[in-house]
């Protein structure tokens, strides 16, 4: 049962009290934020409701975030943002081999998680400074086959060989260099 409803400008709707919450449809209410306090059983949270017209759809937060701390736009920024941190671990994990870590020690595992950040901002500013047309996703690929070359350039100081090394990780990336595992694979099926 809704205890309190304010729409997304924080104006009190008080005919919607009392109600619940599969009962305010879109026509029974046109506001396309509300910011709901709910009570079920005898737990009281917050409930965060927006509509999506091109959708046609409502999507819904459950937070226990005090309203007078937290607007409507806060909690669907923080959830935005919360998406975004999955993502990013997503990435790490696929792209820099984490499957677990061997090991107890947490100045370890930290180490680990911040030399895996630090390659990625690596690897996506190279990706973004030199291919700005590809996906990051595309980019993140078989890192090891396109920026190794790149790094050992730079490693060697041989930098009249580094601008080769950018264009071939760029067209590699880009799908006209097919992968040296690729080629084998073909050879091997033959």
């Amino acid at each position: 049962m809704i205890i309190e409803v304010r729409n997304g400008q924080g104006r009190l709707l008080p005919k919607l009290e009392g109600k619940k919450l599969k009962d305010i449809t879109r026509g029974t209410n046109r506001s396309q934020v509300l910011d709901l306090k709910v009570r079920r059983g005898k737990q009281e949270f917050r409930v965060v409701r927006r509509w999506f017209a091109e959708e046609k759809r409502f999507c819904l937060w459950i937070t226990n975030l005090p309203s007078d701390t937290y607007t409507a736009d806060d909690i669907m920024a923080i959830y935005r943002c919360r998406w975004q941190v999955e993502l990013l671990f997503k990435e790490l994990k696929s792209h820099t081999n984490w499957q677990r870590f061997v090991t107890a020690q947490k100045a370890i595992v930290d180490g680990l998680i911040w030399a895996s950040l630090l390659a990625l901002i690596i690897r996506r500013s190279i990706a973004l400074q030199i291919m700005p047309s590809v996906s990051l996703f595309k980019a993140a690929k078989n890192v090891d086959v396109w920026l190794l070359p790149i790094f050992e350039c730079i490693s060697h100081r041989a930098w009249s060989e580094i601008s080769n090394k950018i264009e071939w990780a760029a067209s590699y990336i880009s799908g006209t260099i097919k992968s040296p595992i690729r080629g084998n694979l073909k050879k091997t099926l033959r």
